[in-house]
């Protein structure tokens, strides 16, 4: 990929930076299970991180609720990934020095200095420098394909990219746009996924997502945004994380509340309930790593004994909005207690055949 060099001239018009880095493994990851981590956060003998000394960024990154509702709206979608995508745009030859690790390739070996040529993960800019491209590409291209263009601009979530149409034709013509306008700027989408075999079934195998786990039933899970999905049933589910066996401080419950991860709010019920209980800590003014009071422990063992129960909710993806042959309207509700207060907005769907979908946001 020639994603970095060997420095031959030690010479630079610039006071090098050196990043430190080290592997992760991801045994979950089915096309990158070691990666590289680069710590731009590290001080250096300055005082200063790269990070610190970096320009900070406009915020260009829609909102994850605002990608997710709109790709709720079409009947057959699609998602992909776009690949290795920050390591496909090059940083400019003068800032490369700024980006220098030492690397042997065994413990015998000599130590050598290369620099990292294009964006670096792990640095403050690399998001907003990868989705900058981005949106260049797609102003560059729109005239060429429009369609696309607008799935970059408005459904693009770092490096995934969720789409879709009311019908079949429509999603496959705007897949061909995308793929065809994404190798304008060099870039590739792999681990496609969708809602209806159809819309897969020309994809090369190894472009196509295999399912990170299966439900009870066999069905094929994805993750989507962080959020799993079954495209056969095209229904949403929530995975519960196991909890640790270990003592319950206030550190480890913290830990496991922001697990709960609930963009769109559908747990916001059973969510509250924890965040009620983490408050309590805090006025009991314990330490990180101390452990709770059994009167909380109990409260923390029953919470967490109930949650199994949302594994068994299943929340359709598709709101059931055509876009010509639908009514839509919204039923809001909000509420509020002593200690908590709360609101749900629901999307009432007709459609020409009488039929009626409510869908929660």
């Amino acid at each position: 990929m020639r994603h970095m060099e060997l420095v031959r001239d030690s010479n630079s018009h610039v006071k090098p930076v050196y990043i430190p880095h080290h592997p992760v493994q991801r045994e979950d990851s089915l096309t990158t299970r070691l990666r590289v981590v680069f710590n731009a956060s590290s001080v250096t003998s300055t005082g200063a991180s790269l990070n610190d000394c970096l320009l900070g960024r406009p915020k260009l990154q829609r909102d994850i609720a605002e990608i997710l509702i709109r790709w709720r709206q079409h009947r057959y979608v699609y998602i992909a990934d776009i690949a290795k995508m920050f390591r496909q745009i090059l940083v400019h030859p003068d800032d490369a020095d700024y980006q220098r690790i030492v690397w042997r390739p065994n413990k015998s070996g000599p130590v050598k200095i290369y620099r990292l040529l294009t964006v670096t993960y792990g640095t403050a800019c690399a998001p907003y420098l990868a989705l900058r491209v981005l949106l260049q590409l797609a102003k560059d291209e729109n005239d060429h394909f429009p369609e696309a263009a607008q799935v970059l601009r408005d459904n693009t979530y770092v490096d995934d990219v969720l789409f879709g149409s009311d019908d079949i034709a429509t999603a496959f013509a705007i897949r061909d746009q995308l793929n065809t306008l994404m190798s304008r700027g060099g870039f590739h989408l792999r681990k496609w996924a969708a809602n209806h075999d159809d819309l897969v079934r020309d994809i090369p195998d190894k472009n196509y997502e295999t399912a990170l786990d299966h439900s009870l039933d066999g069905s094929e899970v994805l993750k989507v945004l962080g959020l799993t999905w079954l495209p056969a049933d095209d229904v949403f589910r929530f995975q519960i994380a196991v909890l640790p066996h270990d003592k319950h401080t206030k550190r480890s419950i913290l830990s496991f509340i922001a697990r709960l991860f609930d963009p769109l709010g559908w747990a916001a019920p059973v969510v509250i309930s924890a965040k009620l209980l983490m408050q309590d800590l805090w006025l009991q003014k314990l330490d990180w790593d101390e452990p709770v009071p059994s009167t909380v422990l109990s409260r923390w063992e029953n919470y967490y004994q109930g949650l199994p129960k949302l594994i068994t909710l299943r929340i359709p993806r598709w709101t059931g909005r055509m876009s010509n042959h639908s009514t839509a309207e919204i039923h809001g509700f909000s509420d509020a207690s002593q200690r908590a207060y709360s609101a749900v907005v629901y999307l009432r769907i007709s459609n020409s055949l009488d039929d009626s979908n409510f869908a929660r946001g």
